[in-house]
């Protein structure tokens, strides 16, 4: 067993207000059996098998009035895909509009976590009609303004998205788990595991060599996975993320640190290969971050 971090996502838009991407989980999720009680066959075994842990203020909630929010204030979500990790908070928001890529809403009776998601009311479920964005042969302007745009980025589930946020002179693409770390961006190296069997698993790949790429084109982009328990997350991404902004001394750091893991060609460097701490699953146990 090893440990990973779950995150969701806040974006001040200039004309809509504060979004919110991914919801995480929820405390109820926390407590022992919940999912032996509500899931049968391979969804079920799954989710037993995760330890959720949720210390009072990284609850969703908590950390919205750290902003100075609200749930009510939240007027739209976007989620990147509906796994339980993603949408165990969606029900405080019963409000908002929900944003979804109608793919993933067609395939949600697969591993869809549905008490998340069957308070909402208003839904958007979109298509890809925005033609080609670089390496991606069709994109979503969720907004019509050019600042929020999905990528299709399937194999994790059927119908995964990633975000990518215009932020003036860079952007920040939230890679949700089409990129379970940044390290494996080297889809050829690390090979992530896929609930599909090879079919999903070759659709994942390609995914991630699209987001590959896609930096490639965009030199100035910062690939932020939700799930890294590396330094990566903790000692750069985090807190150079506390104020909203990237200045450029901070992603600088982020450059070199992903110069670091890898080569020239985009190859892992063998040093850099992930060494997974082994963990008990022991309820409430605070981890500290990879290196």
């Amino acid at each position: 067993m090893f440990w990973a971090p779950v995150h969701a996502y806040l974006l001040e838009h200039p004309t809509l207000g504060p979004i919110l991407i991914d919801t995480g989980i929820s405390r109820r999720q926390t407590q022992p059996d919940y999912y032996s009680a509500r899931k049968g066959g391979l969804t079920g075994l799954i989710w037993q098998s995760i330890d959720n842990w949720l210390p009072a203020e990284q609850e969703l909630v908590a950390q919205l009035a750290h902003h100075g929010y609200r749930p009510e204030d939240i007027q739209h979500v976007i989620l990147t895909h509906l796994h339980e990790d993603h949408v165990g908070e969606l029900y405080r928001f019963a409000g908002a509009t929900v944003h979804l890529a109608a793919a993933e809403w067609a395939d949600r009776a697969r591993m869809g976590y549905s008490p998340g998601y069957a308070a909402i009311t208003r839904w958007h479920h979109f298509t890809y009609d925005g033609g080609r964005f670089y390496s991606f042969a069709a994109c979503a302007d969720l907004f019509g303004d050019g600042l929020v745009i999905a990528l299709p980025t399937p194999g994790h589930s059927y119908g995964h998205m990633s975000l990518l946020i215009q932020m003036g002179t860079y952007q920040v693409c939230l890679a949700g788990d089409a990129l379970y770390t940044l390290r494996h961006l080297d889809a050829d190296s690390l090979a992530a595991f896929n609930y599909f069997g090879a079919v999903g698993f070759a659709t994942q790949q390609d995914s991630v060599r699209r987001l590959a790429t896609l930096q490639v084109a965009l030199p100035d982009l910062v690939l932020i996975p939700t799930h890294d328990p590396f330094a990566y997350t903790f000692t750069l991404i985090q807190p150079f993320l506390a104020d909203g902004q990237l200045s450029p001394a901070e992603r600088a750091a982020l450059q070199e640190y992903q110069q670091r893991l890898f080569d020239s060609r985009g190859v892992l460097k063998t040093e850099a290969y992930p060494r997974f701490e082994q963990v008990r699953q022991d309820y409430g146990r605070v981890h500290a971050p990879l290196p």
